[in-house]
């Protein structure tokens, strides 16, 4: 199965930051090797990867704690 730039690109990137040594290695192999074709203009990835490094997101008018 081949899965679009967009939605691979934070898989690998998550799998880059990983601590286990041959998950990290393979990330970083496969980003270098298929991330690039990623359109970081993708309003959508970019959502993904502030998601991604920022955590949950909360809304505030909903919910008490966050």
């Amino acid at each position: 199965m081949e899965l679009s730039p967009e939605i691979a690109y934070p898989i690998y990137l998550a799998a880059s930051a990983d601590s286990q040594e041959q998950v990290i290695k393979r990330g970083e192999e496969l980003l270098k090797k298929k991330g690039f074709s990623a359109n970081l203009d993708d309003s959508n990835l970019m959502n993904k990867l502030i998601l991604l490094f920022n955590g949950m997101t909360c809304n505030y008018s909903n919910q008490r704690w966050c």
